[in-house]
């Protein structure tokens, strides 16, 4: 495990992570599933501005990021995984469901509430899909992931090779989920039970309510389907469905800028979060 550790959080993760990023656009330019709606140029630009400003941020106001608070973790023996003896490969295994089920639950507070709905739903604003759509998250949802991730690490323990692995895996995640392309269907149905695949989250990016009010899972497909969140299909055709939000058609809004402060207006466009989360929620009851 010391080596997945050591490889995950090295140079060589931010290796992967640009043949990842490469192998994926090239995926998207050869084999585009839908047209663009906005400037490829513009949004492109925008989005690898978040990128870049997220993890400035992170890095900054939180110098104890995953990893490095896991390894703290584990010295001083905190989580339930450091109350026994348990086998290695067993904790790592669980670790990965954990961290992952904790950011589905997340995911699901995200949409439910109404001032993180406002953070958001920065997210779902891109008109677009893309390998770069999985960039666009403002910094407040950036930071409180990683403070939801370390309260998660320090209730159950979860060893600094699990998280680096979960961290690698969940950045590769946000560049093949959000491609715009589509595995052969015989693989789709195969992978669609093992991961979340790009058809199954670019459901999650529709226009429509009930469509993006689904298929919240981050790698692990597992937990929509027993939670009665599964959409496997949206109303309409991926190829021509609506992507993003109503109110998020100006390209105005795809700016860096005026997403940043967009959270705070208080003329912040949209619908009534809580009222329709909680008739979402007693539909799956």
């Amino acid at each position: 495990m010391d080596e997945i550790y050591r490889w995950a959080n090295g140079e060589n993760g931010y290796y992967l992570f640009l043949v990842v990023f490469a192998a994926v656009a090239v995926w998207e330019g050869i084999q585009p599933l839908r047209k663009p709606e906005a400037s490829t140029a513009v949004r492109w630009t925008n989005n690898l501005l978040w990128l870049a400003l997220n993890y400035l941020i992170i890095r900054l106001a939180l110098p104890f990021v995953a990893v490095g608070w896991a390894a703290h973790a584990s010295e001083m023996q905190w989580g339930l995984f450091n109350l026994a003896v348990w086998p290695v490969w067993l904790t790592f295994l669980l670790g990965l469901c954990l961290l992952d089920l904790g950011s589905y639950f997340l995911h699901i507070a995200l949409h439910r509430y109404r001032w993180l709905w406002r953070i958001h739903a920065i997210h779902h604003s891109d008109i677009d899909f893309d390998c770069t759509t999985g960039f666009r998250f403002h910094p407040l949802e950036a930071i409180l992931s990683i403070l939801w991730r370390l309260a998660i690490i320090s209730i159950f323990g979860i060893s600094p090779a699990c998280v680096a692995a979960y961290e690698l895996w969940v950045v590769l995640q946000n560049l093949y989920g959000h491609a715009n392309a589509s595995f052969p269907q015989p693989v789709e149905r195969i992978l669609k039970w093992l991961i979340v695949t790009p058809d199954m989250h670019r459901v999650h990016h529709s226009s429509r309510p009930d469509e993006y009010d689904s298929n919240f899972g981050i790698i692990f497909p597992w937990w929509d389907r027993l939670l009665h969140h599964y959409k496997q299909l949206p109303a309409s055709y991926q190829a021509i469905m609506t992507i993003g939000l109503d109110w998020s058609r100006k390209e105005s809004l795809l700016s860096v800028p005026a997403s940043l402060w967009l959270p705070f207006s208080s003329s912040f466009p949209g619908i009534d979060r809580i009222q329709r989360a909680n008739s979402i929620h007693q539909k799956h009851s």
